[in-house]
């Protein structure tokens, strides 16, 4: 421990030590689209697909990002589809996250994703609701706790593990590749 630096916080990982951690704000949330369904092949002009919905928010969003900062990240994934391609589906579900080096940026991406949401649902001829899961800040790191957790991590120790606990371990690493 005598060479850490102590003026970090803490994050737990695969070391037992303070250290300097960058972690990103991020919003996270899923946009549910809703539609009219219809036989695709028989009366597609009396659906409205909430896929298409999902679809034009993903495009949307990808032209979005050439125009965000290059620390910015936004992930998704469609999480509700439809259940047939014969049928136009009445609900659609995406889910995305938006990450940035701070508060305020992740804000700035996240009131446009709104608007691209709304945006869509007017392409497409579909309702949308914003399903707000949590939202979080980046680290601040504390140079005070990090301090008083070195001078405390210095006096315990490092763990002390079994035969056991460690064969455990052993067995645990043979499965991953090198």
């Amino acid at each position: 421990f005598d060479d850490l630096d102590a003026s970090v916080s803490f994050h737990p990982g695969y070391v037992n030590s303070p250290r300097l951690a960058s972690a990103s704000a991020l919003n996270s949330f899923k946009v549910n689209f809703y539609g009219v369904a219809s036989h695709a092949g028989g009366a597609p002009e009396a659906g409205r697909s909430a896929l298409d919905g999902v679809q034009l928010m993903d495009v949307g969003v990808n032209y979005m990002r050439e125009h965000i900062i290059q620390d910015a990240r936004v992930h998704c994934v469609i999480t509700e589809g439809g259940k047939a391609p014969n049928v136009v589906p009445p609900y659609a579900q995406v889910w995305y996250y938006v990450r940035a080096p701070n508060r305020e940026h992740v804000d700035f991406v996240y009131r446009w994703m709104l608007d691209i949401a709304k945006g869509a649902a007017l392409m497409s001829g579909t309702s949308y609701e914003i399903e707000f899961l949590t939202g979080c800040y980046n680290t601040l790191p504390n140079s005070v706790l990090g301090d008083l957790l070195l001078e405390k991590l210095k006096v315990v120790g490092p763990p002390k593990f079994t035969e056991e606990e460690k064969d455990l371990a052993r067995a645990l690493q043979a499965t991953f590749p090198p």
